[in-house]
């Protein structure tokens, strides 16, 4: 993860390694604490600059594999709108199909690289819930109070870092979760507009079908704008230290 390697969360990190092996157990706490920070924030901020770009072009192979029959279904809705651009129901609701099957590809391609970086974020759980584990062992023999609390505020921090990893991977079911409704809704669509081009003598009822699609593709669209906007949000809120 390239995160990891920018300077600053770096020096984070190696400070706290120095201050545990010195025996500064709650500082080293505070300090970890800070480097978790600091790589959520260079993370969130370096995805925000690749979500300005053609977000497709940064995708693993495995999103790409999932992002595949979203971009096959828009395609087709394309080509069908296209190839009937002259019917009565493309005439009328043909530019708003193309606008909202665009914009959830678009919308697919950005929450599949969000799940990317989940993805790789979560590598360190196992490490972190042993790490829990081995504090826990250290703080049931410690001999002193003093040790005990520093071995209790080393605790506190991985507790806090497992938290993470638990919102994180509720986060990532929900991204599944929107891109099986895309394909469903898009799929949806490519019935109803193919019906509605070749049905003109019920355009009326077709194109009444395809916009109650419409907002349902909407609706899901706004979805993913409300997950980005959270997003955003924890972006700001580990900016400001909150």
């Amino acid at each position: 993860m390239k995160v990891l390697l920018n300077p600053v969360p770096l020096v984070a990190l190696a400070s706290s390694v120095a201050l545990a092996l010195l025996g500064q157990f709650a500082i080293a706490g505070i300090v970890f604490i800070a480097w978790f920070a600091m790589v959520a924030l260079v993370s969130m901020r370096s995805s925000n600059e690749i979500r300005r770009a053609d977000v497709s072009e940064e995708l693993d192979p495995e999103s790409r594999i999932l992002l595949t029959p979203v971009r096959k279904l828009v395609d087709s809705i394309e080509e069908t709108v296209r190839a009937n651009a002259q019917s009565i129901t493309m005439k009328t609701v043909g530019e708003e199909v193309l606008s909202e099957a665009r914009r959830i590809k678009d919308q697919s391609a950005k929450a599949l690289l969000v799940r990317r970086d989940i993805k790789r974020f979560l590598r360190g759980k196992s490490v972190a819930e042993l790490a829990i584990a081995d504090l826990q062992t250290k703080i049931a023999e410690a001999k002193s109070l003093p040790e005990k609390d520093a071995l209790q505020s080393a605790l506190a921090a991985r507790e806090l870092e497992v938290s993470h990893y638990a919102k994180s991977e509720e986060a990532l079911g929900d991204i599944d979760s929107g891109i099986n409704q895309a394909q469903a809704v898009l799929s949806e669509m490519k019935t109803r507009i193919s019906l509605g081009a070749m049905e003109e003598k019920t355009a009326a009822s077709s194109t009444e079908d395809i916009r109650e699609t419409i907002g349902r593709l909407r609706g899901l669209s706004l979805a993913f704008d409300e997950a980005e906007e959270m997003v955003q949000s924890l972006d700001a809120r580990v900016s400001s230290g909150s």
